[in-house]
């Protein structure tokens, strides 16, 4: 009896450990439609705080969970799904499409919406969606997923993208979409930088909102008729997780120009210009061979998400890329840090967003002018020859009677262009904004919105280029050796109210507010040094553009099923002179959810149909040639002098007499 109270004593304790032991549950989620991996899927202990997300894989990993615990998977535009934890600790879970994807919010201007109530044309990508693959710039997520957004990069590691909504509007003007990130309208960076875009973090972003059609962009006024491109970044949470991602990319240009190689192009010259074969060397060079390199490329994104002091959510992300390009000096490195701060306070009538970013670019241009040098430059000639004087770099010259060497005309050599200059920039960027949202506690149904945003950049580039390059060559060995720094800031301020209620069938939501906004940049530019006809350095302030605008919207809904829209917004710039500088622009749109109707609520086939009509008017303010009005201010060199003509003679006032 003895013996079996003993045995019947260790089942216990065993069966004990057995179900509270805590335990490594791991495993991978999927699309279910699909079998595709689904990356940043949240996985949370339920009514914990402790969780983790799934990789760029769909794979994930939780430790100290215990039997009879229940996972939740959550992610946007799916349904949720919870999992028990029972022996099996190698999980494969499915999630479905969400039946709730019409409710899904979008992003438009001062506002947000959903994609059952748009009526005009907006179109959301989440990161479920995104372009997948070794993405550098955040443009390039959206690559082939957005109807009339056309995306051209030069393949250059980093570049700016040209970003094209339904073409271009303008002839001269800029034919860019105006770009908002978190509220904060982005307008250019410091000279040195890749582009408006280059310095931000494609790991840190959540989802685009972009506004296709003049009623959707009339809320931005002056800045609306190329379209605009509303960017989201992820926001802190309550579950704390820890994320490292790395990412190996291999590049390679496999195809090549068709052209002559040494023997081709001796046999070609014996047969047409025989007189000149003595010109021709006894070398066979591919000359885009010489010039195009294999690149490797590497990305780090480490970030970190949870509760700080229990109450504030918080996501801290720090990012590093090295990116070589396809052509020889080509090299972008990139270091990012962002913070995202996201508390609620007065029982969430007040909830605050605090977003911060900072930026550090290395670049090393190549001249990409140099692909065409390749495919004309003499194939009989060697890349290098000891002889010659400009650096053991072989070029075309002769020498005239002095001995000094005389430049021949044609093409220099690719190689030596890339090698023997040196064209870089240093940029330090930082941007942010603080959004305060705050729904009054005597009228729950309206809100007032604060945003506060500033993006500064600056940079520093030099071009250096050596005494005996024959890319600089004129005469005499001068090469080159300049410097710049430019500084540019944008400040921003948008307030705003917001009411929703709905009256019997009627939804009203309206919005009216004020938008501030200036832009002011300095420069320096040291010229030649090693130039004695060069003018040399020059410093210029900007005058400060200041953007002022007041707007509105008025958005019906009757039985969640006709929507009409109405946008308002009067815009003053001081880039143009008195007479011109407000203007007045407007939209209106209207839908009729055609698939709620009782005929085709039943229907199988159809789920979703909007018949949509709208109507816009848009401007565009920025990248006018010569600013019209506006003056750049320069300290005077010995060109800031005028001339009159006077009696057929030139005048000069400062002369003495």
């Amino acid at each position: 009896m003895k013996k079996f109270k003993l045995l019947l004593i260790g089942l216990l304790l065993t069966t004990s450990f057995s179900m509270f032991a805590q335990q490594t549950v791991k495993g991978i989620v999927k699309e279910k439609s699909s079998g595709e991996p689904l990356p940043g899927v949240s996985v949370v202990v339920k009514g914990t705080v402790k969780g983790t997300e799934t990789d760029f894989d769909g794979n994930f990993q939780i430790t100290k969970v215990k039997t009879g615990d229940i996972l939740v998977f959550r992610y946007l535009g799916y349904a949720n799904k919870e999992v028990t934890i029972g022996t099996n600790l190698n999980l494969t879970v499915e999630l479905e499409d969400s039946a709730e994807k019409l409710d899904e919010i979008v992003v438009v201007g001062y506002g947000s919406t959903t994609v059952k109530d748009a009526t005009g044309s907006v179109e959301a990508i989440t990161a479920k969606e995104f372009t997948k693959g070794n993405i550098v710039t955040p443009e390039n997520l959206l690559s082939g997923r957005v109807a009339g957004v056309n995306i051209t990069t030069s393949g250059a590691p980093g570049s700016g993208s040209e970003i094209r909504i339904r073409g271009g509007s303008s002839l001269n003007a800029s034919n860019n979409p105006l770009i908002v990130i978190d509220g904060l309208p982005m307008s250019g960076t410091a000279g040195g930088s890749r582009g408006v875009l280059a310095s931000i973090n494609p790991n840190d972003i959540d989802s685009f909102s972009i506004l296709k059609d003049a009623s959707a962009t009339a809320i931005y006024g002056s800045r609306g008729a190329n379209g605009v491109i509303i960017i989201t970044t992820k926001k802190g949470r309550s579950d704390y997780s820890l994320d490292y991602d790395f990412q190996m990319g291999f590049g390679e240009i496999k195809d090549r120009v068709n052209v002559f190689n040494g023997d081709d192009f001796r046999n070609l010259i014996a047969l047409k210009r025989p007189s000149d074969i003595a010109l021709l060397g006894t070398a066979s060079t591919n000359w885009q061979n010489e010039i195009y390199q294999k690149s490797v490329s590497t990305q780090h994104n480490l970030t970190a998400r949870g509760q700080i002091f229990g109450f504030l959510p918080t996501r801290l992300s720090v990012g590093f890329a090295n990116i070589e390009g396809n052509i020889l000096t080509s090299q972008y490195d990139r270091a990012t840090i962002s913070l995202s701060m996201n508390p609620s306070f007065l029982n969430d009538h007040l909830k605050v967003n605090l977003n911060y970013n900072r930026a550090f670019e290395d670049n090393r241009f190549a001249d990409a002018g140099q692909v065409a040098s390749a495919l004309r430059y003499d194939p009989s000639q060697p890349v290098r020859d000891n002889s010659s004087p400009f650096g053991g770099f072989y070029q075309h010259f002769t020498r005239d009677a002095q001995g000094r060497v005389i430049m021949q005309n044609g093409t220099r050599n690719p190689v030596a262009a890339l090698l023997q200059n040196n064209n870089s920039s240093d940029v330090f960027r930082h941007y942010g904004n603080l959004n305060l949202d705050y729904k009054f506690h005597f009228l729950p149904e309206m809100t007032a919105t604060v945003n506060l945003g500033f993006d500064k950049s600056i940079g520093d580039g030099t071009s250096i280029s050596a005494l005996n390059s024959p890319a600089s060559f004129n005469d005499v060995f001068i090469g080159n050796d300049s410097a710049y720094r430019n500084e540019v800031l944008n400040e921003s301020l948008d307030t705003y109210l917001n009411y929703v209620n709905t009256f019997n069938k009627i939804k009203t939501d309206i919005t009216a507010g004020y938008s501030y906004q200036s832009f002011n940049g300095s420069g320096r530019d040291t010229g030649n040094t090693r130039n004695p006809n060069d003018q040399g350095a020059t410093t210029y302030t900007n005058t400060p553009v200041v953007l002022v605008g007041f707007l509105a919207r008025a958005k019906f809904t009757y039985n969640e099923k006709y929507l009409f829209t109405l946008n308002y917004r009067r815009d003053g710039t001081s880039r143009f002179g008195p007479e011109n500088r407000w203007g007045n622009f407007g939209g209106a749109a209207l839908a009729w959810r055609i698939s709620d109707e009782d005929f085709l609520k039943e229907n199988d086939v159809i789920s979703d149909l909007k018949l949509r009509a709208s109507y816009g008017v848009n401007g565009q303010q920025d990248g006018i040639a010569g600013d019209l009005y506006l003056d750049r201010y320069r300290f005077g060199n010995q060109n800031s002098q005028y001339f009159w003509r006077k009696s057929n003679t030139i005048y000069n006032p400062f002369r003495k007499k």
